[in-house]
């Protein structure tokens, strides 16, 4: 089949003859005078025929592109942003020249060959505004009023909003949207689906804002909420006798707001038996992880007292036993958050890293995963000093505190365990300045006039520079000083402090 091609403009006359199948179509912008008519075809407006097309038809990438046509289309949101960068005469010429498919990837607008296919294409989107599009079947006419929405030149169907829409943007054709009408309103008898506004009573709980049926009205107040039985009921029976007031009120003709909760529901969580101040905090309090895990065992015995020692994993407020260790401990996390903290006592924390996962201080054995949740439960808090009034040997080799009665792996550990547990940050450093003096034992004399400093057998430039380094490093002063310090003394070594000493 071929198909006639010829410009409308009469000068100057010219007529081609090319095919469908390896003829490219662009179309051109409103203000470009000349266009091409076609034949035996629907009228598309503005399109030009590329002189540089390839000698061979492209290859397509699906099995429908062989007999497709190729369009290249403007776009036409673009068409302002394009007019005012780019000379109308070059906007007709890169209409008429561009070819997407040339075997070497070339744009004869900017002079320029790319290695791949993608770039070239992506170089032909952003600057020239062109955008391809496929059909497949490109010879049929589309019925804009098909009854399945149709559309013969893409083969496929859409639904009654899309189909005009796509006729409009894709192929140029306007047609009146449908008015879809609103779907008739079913009577709620019982037969058929319930509205969205049903005439039967729904509970509706004040904080949350929202309505529940009435099976699940109790489960929400007792889960999220926390509250107990009797109130619940309360709750309930109020939520009846509003719901009837409200429909009095409606066929009377006059309006009657939603109930609220009083304050006491609004900030009481009975699961966790506190009060907060104010509703944002307790709604932040319902967020939390003990309240997250949905609806949970209610409370029987709030005053009994819970053994996490169980060897029956049994739970003493709830009433009811677990099957194992790890389950009744996140039972007891969500649900009694309050009964974990009060296990810390007066006995020695054993090592994490044990290869026996045993912990002295509550007498159990535990499995790896729950030892290290377990262990870093104690140390939440600051050791218990065992030995308060031991000294403690900062130069020793096994890193061990007297006072803690404990071994540490490095020198970094004792010492972050001596300054933030013992707070003995200027002893600390102390001892580490006495490490470095070569001759302990020797004495300064501070009359010498070479200002030689005999334990750490060094010179000085000046007399009270040699004072200053005697009393920071050594703790040594002249006897017109004094032998002692105090605490406000010019050299405090306690709290590290270097200030020169006054010398009269």
């Amino acid at each position: 089949m071929e198909t006639r091609f010829c410009k409308e403009d009469p000068e100057p006359m010219l007529k081609q003859e090319f095919s469908f199948e390896d003829t490219l179509l662009y179309q051109d912008e409103e203000d470009h005078e000349p266009f091409i008519k076609v034949e035996n075809e629907e009228c598309i407006k503005g399109m030009i025929v590329s002189e540089h097309r390839p000698q061979t038809p492209p290859r397509p990438t699906r099995e429908w592109r062989d007999n497709a046509i190729v369009s290249i289309e403007r776009q036409s949101k673009y068409d302002r942003l394009f007019q005012s960068k780019v000379p109308s005469n070059e906007r007709a010429a890169a209409a008429a020249t561009v070819d997407p498919f040339h075997p070497q990837n070339y744009c004869v607008m900017c002079d320029r060959t790319f290695a791949r296919q993608d770039r070239f294409r992506s170089h032909i989107r952003r600057v020239h505004l062109l955008t391809v599009r496929y059909f497949k079947h490109p010879y049929e006419t589309i019925d804009p009023n098909h009854p399945d929405n149709y559309c013969a030149k893409c083969g496929r169907n859409y639904t009654d909003k899309y189909f005009p829409k796509h006729l409009h943007d894709v192929h140029g054709i306007i047609v009146e949207a449908p008015k879809l009408g609103t779907p008739r309103k079913r009577r709620n008898d019982g037969r058929g689906k319930k509205s969205k506004r049903p005439s039967h009573h729904r509970p509706y709980c004040a904080m949350c804002r929202r309505s529940y049926s009435k099976g699940y009205y109790r489960r929400h107040l007792r889960a999220i909420h926390g509250l107990r039985e009797d109130v619940i009921k309360r709750l309930v029976a109020q939520s009846k006798r509003d719901f009837l007031a409200r429909k009095m009120a409606k066929a009377k003709g006059t309006t009657k707001k939603r109930p609220h909760v009083s304050v006491e529901l609004l900030t009481d969580c009975t699961r966790c038996n506190r009060t907060y101040s104010s509703r944002v905090s307790f709604l932040q309090h319902l967020k939390t992880k003990a309240h997250s895990d949905g609806i949970t065992m209610s409370i029987k015995y709030s005053n009994a007292e819970i053994d996490i020692f169980h060897p029956d994993y049994f739970c003493a407020k709830c009433d009811r036993a677990y099957a194992s260790a790890h389950t009744f401990w996140c039972h007891l996390q969500r649900n009694h958050l309050s009964t974990l903290c009060n296990t810390r006592s007066a006995v020695k924390i054993s090592n994490k890293r044990a290869p026996i996962y045993y912990c002295p201080k509550c007498d159990r054995y535990y499995t790896e995963d729950i030892f290290k949740q377990h262990f870093t439960n104690h140390r939440t808090s600051k050791p218990v000093i065992m030995n308060p009034d031991a000294e403690i040997d900062f130069n020793s080799p096994d890193f061990y505190c007297a006072r803690c009665d404990k071994h540490y792996a490095s020198q970094e550990s004792f010492k972050t365990h001596i300054i933030w547990t013992h707070n003995l940050a200027g002893e600390w450093y102390q001892a580490v300045r006495e490490r470095k003096v070569a001759h302990p034992e020797a004495e300064i004399d501070f009359s010498d006039a070479d200002n030689y400093c005999a334990k750490c057998d060094k010179k000085w430039k000046a007399r009270a520079m040699l004072l200053e380094h005697a009393a920071i490093m050594h703790g040594v002063y002249p006897p017109s000083m004094g032998e002692g310090r105090s605490d406000h003394g010019p050299c405090n070594l306690r709290n590290g402090k270097k200030v020169t000493p006054l010398i009269k």
